[in-house]
């Protein structure tokens, strides 16, 4: 639970606070750690927050994140998904304590333990869920604290 929390706070931590760098800046390592992760990213803007790279890219028509260290090894990835490929539990957890809100954002996300988890932002909270739909976290944020992942603006070129 505290490595959940610990990623998560990570992730959004770097989407907040990143630093664009240029295509050509990006070391090699960092580029073929992608491509072994995400053969089928394109559209890839890549970030520098502290010692970690962020890739945002979009995978089959999918938008998507990967965050490596320096020297290219794998931290956490996520995938936007659709709220019909949230697993059963976790959509009846959101009809019955979310029924006049539509999520505002859905990510699946990996980590290096290949932990899979569910991240659902729905009004002003967001969710975390394990990968058998078991709600591990939730807390409330505030609207400018929100990630910019909205697929209609990343990776606009």
């Amino acid at each position: 639970m505290k490595y959940l929390c610990l990623l998560c706070s990570v992730f959004f931590f770097v989407a907040l606070s990143a630093q664009p760098l240029k295509s050509k800046d990006v070391p090699e390592k960092m580029v073929k750690a992608l491509e072994k992760q995400f053969k089928y990213s394109r559209k890839v803007n890549w970030m520098m927050q502290d010692s970690l790279y962020k890739a945002e890219f979009e995978s089959v028509g999918k938008q998507g994140y990967a965050l490596f260290t320096e020297k290219g090894r794998f931290v956490e990835s996520g995938i936007a998904v659709d709220a019909s490929a949230l697993l059963f539990s976790i959509n009846h957890y959101l009809r019955q304590n979310y029924p006049d809100d539509e999520p505002d954002l859905i990510l699946k996300t990996k980590n290096a333990r290949k932990e899979v988890y569910y991240v659902v932002e729905v009004a002003e909270d967001r969710l975390v869920f394990d990968d058998l739909g078991q709600l591990v976290s939730k807390e409330t944020i505030e609207p400018e604290t929100i990630p910019a992942i909205d697929s209609t603006q990343m990776h606009q070129e």
